[in-house]
């Protein structure tokens, strides 16, 4: 299931959310899916916002995608995997980072699963999505002492629970807070979560690049709400993720700007590739790139589609 194929379902039911009004009369639409870093949008109030909170992160993806949304929290690497897809995506500007994961993206498998070797094991997970990533991530970590690799299974993640307690699959990849009934079931453990990669998948809000150039003032206002309210909860490490460095406006440009955060994006792009060719679906790769505030680009810089900004964030940002 090739990340066009696994939203294709999801675009189908999209009759909940508005379709995009002509000449942009309404208010900005930002879709966002359950997940611990982002349940702090359902307490902002923006006059200028919509809030419109979906089912799942495929069902957020496919109304960005197709227009229906203006705005979306998504992860670093699924970002880059719409962009790269076939279908025609708007070009986006990364308004600001929300929280690393810290054990939100996980791989449950059954106790005595043994994280250094899961040669064999027939493993549930969407194709070149965050989880995907993840999974390679921790291939990665342990390649040194696994013989041969685990058996992906491409699966739709609302899927992937079932298929495990029926015993059509070994292991699970999942994201917070779906599949956590899972660590409940007998002779169920976590094996692999997003720990071990501190700091290498950043969940991000996006919006897209032709309305903010019209209307930075809505991602100024979206913003200022975000930074205020973080700031009075603080740091979150005990739901999956952290909020260290990007708690205010100026500490979130900070992050955009270091190398750290620039080779997150240049891994996660080379991960899209890479997958597209395992895929033997090149032909629908799209050339893109990511342009930073400093003017860095990876990718090809002929096709930027992707742009880290400060502009909205404020003097003290820039």
């Amino acid at each position: 299931m090739s990340f066009a194929s696994f939203l294709r379902p999801v675009l189908m039911s999209l009759c909940l959310l508005t379709a995009p009004a002509h000449g942009r009369d309404r208010t900005a639409i930002l879709v966002f899916a359950s997940y611990p870093g982002w349940d702090i949008l359902d307490q902002i109030r923006v006059p200028q916002v919509t809030m419109q909170k979906v089912d799942s992160q495929a069902e957020a993806i496919a109304a960005y995608r197709s227009g229906a949304a203006d705005m979306i929290a998504i992860s670093h690497v699924d970002l880059l995997a719409l962009m790269a897809d076939d279908a025609p995506s708007s070009e986006a500007v990364i308004l600001f980072p929300t929280s690393f994961s810290n054990g939100a993206d996980f791989i449950v498998g059954p106790s005595g699963a043994d994280a250094t070797n899961l040669a064999g094991q027939r493993v549930g997970v969407p194709r070149v999505t965050v989880s995907h990533y993840l999974m390679m991530r921790e291939l990665d970590t342990f390649s040194h002492e696994n013989e041969r690799p685990p058996v992906m299974v491409d699966l739709d993640p609302a899927e992937i629970p079932k298929a495990l307690k029926e015993g059509r699959i070994d292991v699970a990849v999942m994201r917070a807070p779906a599949g956590m009934d899972l660590l409940d079931l007998p002779n169920m453990q976590r094996i692999f979560d997003s720990h071990a990669i501190e700091r290498d998948i950043v969940d991000l809000v996006v919006m897209r690049r032709d309305r903010y150039l019209k209307e930075t003032e809505v991602a100024e206002a979206l913003s200022r709400a975000w930074f205020d309210t973080v700031e009075n909860q603080g740091t979150s490490t005990d739901d999956g993720i952290s909020r260290h460095m990007i708690e205010t406006a100026e500490g979130a440009a900070r992050m955009m700007q270091t190398g750290e955060f620039m080779f997150a994006m240049l891994r996660a792009m080379d991960f899209v590739k890479v997958q597209h060719r395992a895929l033997d679906d090149t032909t629908s790769l799209n050339p893109f790139a990511v342009r930073f505030w400093s003017g860095a680009t990876i990718g090809d810089p002929q096709h930027v589609q992707i742009e880290v900004r400060f502009d909205h964030l404020g003097e003290g940002a820039r």
